[in-house]
């Protein structure tokens, strides 16, 4: 691809979102458990690094900065993933918030439709006003259909999970059952994303947590991709002050390796 084509949508993508997001902006908490450009069937180390940054003004200005990382690595049947995520906001009058997580995840493939996996997960979250969240948690991922273009899957987990609020200083400990449905196509430049995750509490479904994330990449060059993503969170039961249902946009690029 020639530079100067690079440029253009480099230019189209950046004034697309920078529009968009001048609507919409408060924060979600999804956590995309990983990227499907990552699978590989050999044993070997596959990863990628995300920067996310852009400016907004509407009543107020605003700055956002968000990186992160997802390294993989497969042997055989078993792979270890490692995605850890950081997001930085500032506002006037110095204000700022941040975010971020780091994701543990092993799988285990024990044939072409059933995959166990076990996961931990640590978190903070300001703007939720979530001082510490730790998740552990195990299940089996049902593949109804994994092929070089299309992926459809469905994980069901039990899941622990411990949390301190950061003002109330409250700490909650639940278990949860955390299933997740995902789909996605790969076509020759580009690629979409959409997963969807349902989390009741095991002894009270009415305590429930529903999130998705939609995203859509295009390649620029060879191993660096253009990225929009939205989010969307609703929590039955959140920390006091805090709305029930939160949602985001990013646009940034993806190096992958």
């Amino acid at each position: 691809m020639m530079p100067t084509q690079v440029l253009r949508r480099l230019v189209f993508f950046f004034s697309f979102g920078l529009f968009f997001f001048q609507y919409k902006e408060v924060t979600a908490q999804i956590v995309r458990i990983e990227n499907d450009e990552l699978s590989k069937d050999s044993s070997n180390w596959s990863g990628a690094f995300d920067l996310n940054i852009y400016s907004i003004r509407n009543n107020s200005e605003l700055f956002k900065l968000a990186g992160g990382s997802q390294l993989k690595y497969t042997k055989d049947k078993n792979s270890l993933i490692s995605i850890n995520e950081f997001r930085l906001i500032f506002a006037e009058e110095d204000r700022l918030e941040s975010k971020g997580h780091q994701h543990f995840r092993f799988q285990h493939l024990i044939d072409s439709v059933y995959t166990l996996e076990a996961f931990s997960q640590t978190q903070f979250d300001e703007v939720l006003q979530i001082r510490l969240r730790q998740l552990f948690g195990i299940g089996p991922r049902i593949h109804f259909f994994s092929e070089s273009t299309n992926k459809l899957f469905l994980g069901v987990h039990y899941m622990y999970e411990y949390e301190e609020e950061l003002e109330t200083n409250n700490i909650n400990r639940d278990h949860r059952i955390s299933s997740h449905f995902a789909f996605s196509r790969k076509m020759e430049k580009s690629a979409v994303h959409w997963i969807v995750y349902y989390q009741p509490e095991i002894s009270n479904f009415k305590d429930y947590r529903v999130s998705g994330s939609a995203t859509y990449t295009v390649e620029l060059i060879k191993k660096l991709r253009f990225n929009i993503r939205g989010e969307l969170a609703y929590d039955s039961n959140p920390v006091e002050g805090v709305n029930d249902l939160t949602y985001t946009f990013l646009n940034g690029f993806s190096w992958e390796f």
